[in-house]
């Protein structure tokens, strides 16, 4: 009798494991895929923007997305803030909103690679310049 239980608790703990490693496996799945559903609305979101968003890139960081948005480094520099805010806010709900899990969106120059507009962890941008 004591053999039975230990056989169906081991048999129990292969069950959780492989149940574990399966949903793991899911999971990564859906990362992936969304990975390159972004990289198919890329290249909308590009076109769409008429020249001003460049590019975009973007990484699971394990509890979360990290997204990059490259802007023209020109209609950047003419925009007001709140132009920019708008902006930010506008393609930044957009992007979250295409996303499973929560994101992190940061707007970056196209021309010097570096951050004009950050994602705040709470909502909203902080920007840079």
């Amino acid at each position: 009798m004591a053999k039975e239980k230990s056989v169906a608790k081991e048999k129990a703990k292969l069950d959780e494991r492989k149940a574990e490693a399966d949903a793991k496996k899911a999971e990564e799945e859906a990362i992936d895929a969304a990975i390159v559903n972004f990289a198919e609305a890329t290249k909308l979101l590009v076109t769409d923007s008429n020249g001003v968003i460049t590019d975009a890139d973007i990484e699971h960081l394990g509890a979360h997305f990290k997204v990059n948005v490259y802007v023209d480094e020109v209609t950047w520099a003419a925009s007001t803030e709140s132009e920019k805010e708008s902006f930010a806010t506008t393609i930044g709900t957009a992007v979250q909103k295409s996303l499973p899990d929560t994101t992190i969106v940061d707007f970056r120059s196209a021309a010097n690679d570096d951050v004009i507009a950050e994602g705040k962890l709470l909502g909203g941008y902080d920007i840079k310049r």
